[in-house]
């Protein structure tokens, strides 16, 4: 129940201010460490814009979060999703002098961030905060942050490693796209791409039957 009370307030202040005495009043015969329980469940539990809302609700009423720093690693560590690391591993950079764990949590977690717009947040993020995060091996970052593929290094080092055959199966923005056999790299060299990633062919083949017999690349555009 502590926690259902708890959670109910997970909003922007300016929506839940006028209701701040309850909240208090709720929460009063509390003790600092139920109150800390609490606070470690819920950033166990939430995820995107709500836990979002939560940290700024703990920043704005000067909680000390520094006390959570190990919440936050380890949500970082099994995170899912780009926006749940992205706000964890700026909470952890206020908090946390160790660049070195920072670092290897991205580097571990680089399938997780290094997509579409994301990559682009990150990579400024971590130019702001010097990190010393790897690249992909296909790409260069521009002093913007767009990503610039070698598309035709990027297919060759795919074809080798058997993940995709000739032909795979092409989206381009979700949106399935055809192409003249054999003319991959020349229809894939007429796009600005922001993100490539791979289905391997024993995978498609179950997605798409024969038609995914070559694999499938989802294509993603600035």
């Amino acid at each position: 129940m502590r926690f259902l009370i708890f959670f109910t307030f997970l909003l922007p202040l300016s929506f839940f201010s006028q209701k701040i005495e309850l909240f208090e009043k709720a929460n009063k015969n509390l003790s600092k460490k139920e109150r800390s329980e609490i606070i470690k469940k819920d950033l166990k539990n939430l995820h995107g814009s709500d836990l979002n809302n939560y940290i700024v609700y703990l920043n704005e009423n000067h909680i000390n979060t520094k006390q959570f720093e190990t919440n936050f690693i380890d949500k970082a560590r099994n995170a899912k999703y780009p926006y749940d690391l992205f706000l964890c591993i700026n909470k952890l950079l206020e908090t946390n002098k160790n660049k070195t764990l920072i670092e290897k949590i991205l580097n571990e977690k680089r399938n997780i961030w290094d997509i579409n717009n994301w990559s682009k947040k990150f990579f400024e993020l971590i130019d702001e905060n010097n990190l010393n995060v790897k690249k992909g091996s296909f790409y260069t970052v521009e002093p913007n942050y767009d990503k610039i593929y070698d598309v035709e290094g990027f297919l060759k080092n795919q074809l080798e490693l058997g993940t995709i055959g000739n032909n795979p199966l092409l989206f381009i923005d979700y949106q399935l796209t055809s192409y003249e056999p054999g003319k991959l790299l020349e229809t894939l060299k007429t796009k600005i791409i922001n993100n490539i990633s791979v289905t391997e062919k024993n995978t498609s083949i179950k997605l798409f039957g024969k038609n995914g017999v070559d694999g499938k690349l989802d294509v993603f555009t600035q």
